[in-house]
């Protein structure tokens, strides 16, 4: 019964072929032909035309002399076979005429090329524009950040304590000038914003006894908790101990250090106390120093001498002491390690860039699940899985500095590093949340200029945070509002034990970034999703009206 069902088959189509052939392959011989034609109708394909009619006669002709038993055979093959050979002819034919099928390209300046090289001379036009509007703006105000530093000294807070230089009357009888009245003028003339008190007025100010180690230890305190950026102190009794020391043999040597006493942290801005605002100081010591050698001194030594009171003492180390003048510098809260400048200062760009990464790595995915969730759960996936690997990529990048033996402990003791890491954590989310909120916006319109935000957020944040803001221009005090600011002031305090003072400003601020960009995600969220549907509508109504 099967033998007679397979002989009736193949009967059907060797009458359907024998009918039909001709016309069908005439209809493929000229549907070849017209792929030997390019859309202009003027580039043709390698191989010759031929006259449809004869080719599908001579086709039919060889296709009746093949054996037909063959195409009865392949019609019992598995379906499964038929579909493979099929596509292995397929692939050997497009193979074979790979090299014949491509266009012929040519030279930039070919007439067919009007158009492109007019849209080639619009894009370098514009993308000249570009890059004069950006670094015309970007690079101005970061490097603006860091010109006419002197013509800002004079908002450099300077504490300066001249506290009581009694003097005999016989002292006064010689004449002596105080040290203090000498190291006064000499501030006068030294760039910056001095405060100057003597042991009275200090105490009043901030309402302490007159005892002199209550009034060191204020001085010290308001310098770290920011209040100055530096502090000289002239102990008590200035001008007396020097004169002892040179009239009294047995006197305890004339020692500056011990009367002269300037105080920093450099911890509080390392890259530039050192450099750009301690010099202030060291120059008004160059200067007392100068005037000290040339004219008071051998004014001092002369009205003794020409005294019929005292005699200069003819002990060598007491005069040698006196002619060696000089300030004691107290760094007190020192920047002890060269290696911190990467988790307090440069680091933390570091840990912005590691917020773009991983947007960049989740995107992907965040397209997928878009078309899976409804609204309401992708916005909570998508904050929720951001908030999640910031706490691990901020757990990895705070773990570095533990590999080189930094401190952790040094202002918190052992809860140093749990401090270092939700810190970290939370500044990680507060720039990311900014990032991919503008970055898909960014990716909506114009995924080009990523760069150019990444560039742009990177600028905003170093340039008013790693140069200090009373040395710029008052436009620069945006910066405390900026996240790395308020990041590295909290980074500071955890190594260098610098002052706490800001801390709640500087939680406060990273909060606040992660709040508002938390309330525009969904809506930055929904604007994408209503843009890109529209898009899709567009598209479809073009393809209907094309068909």
């Amino acid at each position: 019964m099967s033998n007679n069902i397979e002989t009736e088959n193949a009967e059907s189509v060797d009458k359907m072929l024998a009918q039909n052939q001709p016309q069908i392959l005439s209809d493929l011989v000229n549907g070849c032909n017209t792929l030997g034609q390019s859309s202009d109708g003027q580039t043709e394909l390698d191989y010759p035309r031929r006259d449809s009619q004869a080719d599908s006669n001579h086709i039919y002709d060889g296709f009746k002399g093949s054996n037909m038993s063959d195409l009865e055979g392949s019609l019992g093959n598995d379906t499964r076979a038929d579909k493979a050979e099929l596509s292995e002819e397929i692939s050997v034919d497009d193979v074979n005429n790979l090299e014949t099928l491509t266009k012929i390209r040519t030279n930039p300046f070919s007439r067919k090329l009007k158009d492109q090289r007019k849209k080639i001379g619009i894009k370098f036009v514009v993308t000249i524009l570009i890059f004069a509007v950006f670094i015309f703006t970007i690079f101005t105000l970061y490097q603006g950040s860091t010109v006419d530093t002197e013509k800002y000294y004079h908002r450099l807070n300077f504490l300066a304590v001249l506290q009581d230089d009694t003097l005999t009357s016989e002292m006064m009888e010689l004449p002596i000038i105080p040290l203090t009245e000498i190291v006064n003028a000499t501030i006068q003339t030294t760039p910056g914003k001095w405060s100057v008190y003597n042991s009275t007025t200090f105490s009043e100010k901030y309402n302490i006894s007159m005892d002199t180690e209550t009034i060191n230890s204020k001085i010290i305190e308001r310098v770290y908790h920011e209040y100055f950026w530096i502090s000289l102190n002239v102990k008590p009794n200035a001008t007396l101990q020097l004169f002892n020391s040179i009239v009294n043999s047995t006197a305890v040597p004339f020692n500056a250090t011990d009367i002269f006493e300037v105080t920093f942290v450099s911890g509080r801005d390392p890259t530039n106390i050192p450099p750009n605002i301690l010099p202030l100081v060291q120059g008004l010591e160059a200067r007392f120093k100068a005037y000290y050698y040339s004219t008071y001194l051998p004014s001092f030594l002369a009205n003794i001498r020409d005294s019929s009171n005292y005699t200069i003492s003819t002990n060598l180390e007491n005069l040698a002491s006196a002619g060696n003048i000089g300030f004691y510098y107290n760094d007190y809260r020192p920047f002890y390690r060269r290696g911190l400048i990467t988790p307090t200062q440069v680091g933390v760009i570091d840990g912005l860039l590691l917020t773009v990464f991983q947007f960049l790595i989740y995107s992907p995915l965040h397209m997928e699940m878009s078309k899976l969730l409804c609204p309401r759960n992708y916005i909570v996936y998508r904050l929720s899985i951001s908030i999640i690997t910031f706490f691990f990529i901020s757990l990895f990048y705070c773990s570095i500095p533990g590999f080189f033996g930094f401190d952790y402990g040094r202002a918190f003791g052992r809860s140093g590093f749990i401090i270092y890491w939700m810190s970290t954590w939370l500044y990680m989310v507060a720039c990311g949340s900014t990032n991919e909120n503008v970055i898909s916006l960014i990716f909506l319109w114009k995924p080009e200029f990523m760069g150019f935000w990444i560039t742009i957020f990177v600028m905003l944040n170093v340039a008013p945070s790693f140069f200090p803001m009373a040395l710029d221009n008052v436009f620069y005090r945006y910066g405390y509002a900026m996240p790395i600011h308020n990041a590295i002031d909290i980074f500071r305090v955890i190594f260098l034990d610098t002052s706490r003072r800001h801390m709640g400003r500087n939680y406060g601020v990273l909060v606040a970034w992660i709040v508002v960009n938390s309330v525009l995600c969904p809506i930055i969220l929904k604007y994408v999703d209503k843009v890109n549907r529209r898009r899709q509508l567009q598209v479809i109504k073009e393809g209907s009206k094309l068909e």
